[in-house]
Formats: structure tokens, sequence, C-alpha cells
């Protein structure tokens, strides 16, 4: 009954108000009050299409590889959302099922490594014996010519006497000729034989290179099964983005029901992915802006920053610690350089929004959301990723030291409490907004109008 008494009182109220404001623009240019018309009757009905009503809506906001879906992907955990224990519950099964140990997996990459560079040994030297045969055979043919140019040679120039005497008694040269010539075939067909059993063991090498590449790949197969429902799954590697379009993950908490949007990275070049994540923008009823390093943004995203979330109620900032070890972690937090861009980029966020904007809050992303994984695939980065950082801390202490416990507190504490009046409050502060912006348009077209002064 709610969501149908906003939707029949409180739209219709706005346009009621703008069609008030337009009729008494008797003045202005017909065109220019048809654009307005036309740009408002189209935010309303985004407005009125994108706004959600029933559920509570936190937007996770920010370019392309600022941590978002690390971030979320920790609340999920911690705060046991359902689809993300069904996958915990299926990669427990699937691990026990698929019997993958490190012992097995190393044993099989141990012998597939051995059997390819035994193939790859073996066909190198089968390519050098064939090379040396073509050699001995190009420098034969040029030792026979050579012996028949010289016996040639004597010939031509023997003289009468000479010529008769080798008629009945060969030259030498004759007699090396034919010895070389029996001598070459015996050392080629020896050859030929090396070199045609050498190549009939090939097929075998290479069928026991491919069941070893077949073994591994079983395990690889399962590993990757794995990859698909573990903890860490809709995290990105750092190369093509992983979330294009907006992901949303629906939580059942003893502080309330709410839903978490992960949109798409702002830098995103397609068209129809930008759209989609700024419908889903459009249903929140708080956002979290999330940066990489307190890196302060350009004119250009800052316009783009002031243009999505200008209509938001509850817009807070989240400076993500980007960390693959201790150390630089460590480096971050004690860098008064980086401490002092967080301090100018919360500053600039509270100019730009005023009192829409609720604090900072900053967490590193990686060891946060190391310090709660348990299902990660087996043999892999992420493992030994996450014995780096649980190496000096236990995870409740690397929970606190990431800044994820204050995260959690934060949004179960502040943000939930009376969700459902922030989401009438949102929502109607949207409406207001998107009323105010035409009657900003529809005044400046009255002054555009205006003569000018000689």
């Amino acid at each position: 009954m709610r969501r149908h008494f906003n939707l029949t009182k409180i739209y219709p109220l706005v346009q009621s108000e703008f069609d008030k404001r337009l009729a008494a623009c008797t003045e202005h240019d017909p065109l220019a009050l048809k654009q307005i018309r036309q740009g408002f009757l189209a935010e309303l009905n985004a407005l009125k299409t994108n706004a959600e009503w029933a559920e509570f809506t936190i937007a996770f906001y920010g370019d392309v590889g600022c941590g978002k879906s690390s971030i979320i992907e920790a609340l999920r955990i911690v705060l046991a959302e359902a689809a993300k224990q069904e996958e915990r519950q299926a990669f427990v099964a699937s691990s026990q099922a698929s019997t993958l140990t490190l012992a097995g997996y190393q044993k099989a990459l141990r012998a597939r490594n051995a059997t390819r560079q035994e193939l790859m040994a073996f066909q190198t030297e089968l390519g050098v014996v064939e090379h040396q045969a073509k050699v001995a055979e190009l420098n034969a043919t040029e030792q026979r010519q050579a012996l028949r140019q010289k016996l040639a040679q004597k010939l031509d120039n023997a003289a009468i006497w000479n010529k008769l005497r080798y008629r009945l008694r060969p030259p030498p040269e004759k007699q090396q000729l034919l010895e070389m010539a029996k001598r070459w075939k015996n050392e080629r067909v020896t050859e030929r034989r090396r070199i045609i059993k050498m190549r009939e063991q090939l097929p075998a090498l290479h069928d026991q290179s491919a069941v070893t590449e077949i073994v591994l790949a079983q395990f690889t197969r399962k590993r990757d099964a794995l990859k698909k429902i573990c903890d860490g799954n809709i995290i990105g590697d750092g190369g093509k983005p992983q979330t294009t379009q907006p992901q949303f993950y629906h939580f059942a908490t003893r502080w309330g029901r709410f839903r978490i949007t992960d949109l798409g990275g702002t830098g995103l070049p397609s068209q129809l992915a930008a759209i989609q994540n700024l419908q889903a923008l459009r249903q929140a009823h708080a956002v979290f802006y999330v940066v990489n390093d307190a890196i302060m943004p350009t004119p250009a995203a800052l316009e783009k920053l002031r243009r999505h979330l200008n209509d938001q109620t509850e817009i807070r900032l989240i400076v993500n610690w980007q960390a693959n070890t201790l150390a630089q972690w460590k480096k971050r937090l004690e860098s008064p350089k980086i401490q002092h861009r967080v301090q100018s980029l919360d500053t600039m966020m509270r100019q730009q929004f005023g009192e829409h904007y609720h604090g900072m809050l900053t967490i590193a992303a990686k060891p946060a959301f190391y310090s709660v994984a348990a299902c990660l695939p087996p043999f892999g980065n992420e493992e030994q990723q996450q014995q780096h950082f649980l190496s000096q801390h236990t995870p409740e202490e690397l929970m606190a030291l990431s800044g994820l416990n204050t995260l959690v507190q934060t949004l179960c504490n502040k943000m939930l409490h009376n969700a459902s009046a922030k989401v009438r409050k949102t929502n109607i502060h949207k409406a207001d907004c998107l009323l105010r912006n035409a009657i900003i348009a529809l005044n400046s077209a009255r002054h555009d109008q205006q003569p000018q002064v000689a």
C-alpha cells in the first residue's frame, strides 16, 4: 500500500506543479519550452521506472578497478548473504568430491613438465640428427664432385701414353671415387635407420606427454569449477573489468533487509553498460563512492560525479588502500602525502554535496577480503596472498586493521537505522530535485529571452 501511495501521489504532484510553472511562461520561446518539457517528462518517467520503494538499496560507485567488488565480497561473507552462503556450501561439497590435493596437483605438474621436457629434448635431438645427415650428404656430394673434377683434369692433361695406360690401369682417383661412394652408401643407410627408429619412437613420447597433460587438465578443470563458486569469484584480476553491468546482492540481517548494487566502473566504454549502471544508481537510497589511494577526480570526473549523485541524500566516501603486500599497505598508511590527499578529498566531497555527505571511511580492500575468505581455489595465488597477509596478523586483527569492521558497523548501525523512512525520504528528494532542476531551466529560459538593455 505504501508503494502504491507514493507512486500515485508523489509523481503526479510533481508533474502538476511543473505544468503550473510551465503554463505561467506565456512569453517564453515555444521551442525552448517544448524541449524543457520533453526533458522533464523523460526524466520523470525514468524516475518512476527506476525508483525502488520496497528494499533499501546501497550502491557502490567508482571507477574501474577501484576495489568495489572486493569490498562487496567481504561484506557478503561477513553478513552471510544468502547467495554467497549457497556458493560456499557448494564449494565445500565440490572440494570434498573432487579430491583435489596439493600433493596430487604437484605430482601431476611434475609429470607433465618431465614428459614435456623429454619430448622437447627428443625432438631437438631428432632435428640435430636430421640436420647432421643433410650436412653430411652435402659434404659427401661436394667431395665427390671435387674428386671427379680432379680426375677429369688429370685425364685431360695426361700425355698420350698415360691416357693409354689409364685405360689398362685406372688412376687412383677413380678407385677413391668408388670407395667413397660405397662408404657414403653404408653411412647413409646407417643414418636413415637411426632417423627412422627415432621417428618411430616419437608417437609414443607424444602419447605419454598427452596423458600427463590430460591428468593435469583434470586438476585444472576441477580447480576452474571451484573458482566459479569460490570466495572472490566476483573480483576482477586487474585486466578486463569483472563487473560491467550492475550486480545486485540481497541481504537479510538482524539489522534489517537491504540490497547492495555493484555498479560497473564509471570509465567503461560501453554506452549500454553506462545506461544500465545509471538506471541502477537511480534506484539507490545511499551511495558509497569508492576511490583508490585518495586520488582526486579530474574536473571532468568531478562534473560526472556531481551529475550522477546530485539527487542522493546519503553519500559516503570510501578510500581504498591498494596493497598487494603488508609493506605497501604500511607505507600508504604512514605516508603524510597520502594522508593530506585523504583530507583534501574529504573536504572536496563535503563542499560538493553538503548535508548529504555523511563522511569518509578508509579500507584496504584486499586485506579485508582475505581476512574473511575461507573458500579459495586450491594451490593458487589467492591462497599465497592470504597466507602472506595472515603471516603477521590473525583474521580478527586483519579485519580491524583493514577497516572492514568499521565499514560493517557503519552500514549496520547507521545506514540501516530507520531504513524504511530513508527509502521514502530519498525517493521524495529525487522527485523534488527533478522539479527544482526543471524550474531552474524555465527561469533560465526566461532570463535568456529578456531583451538586452542598450
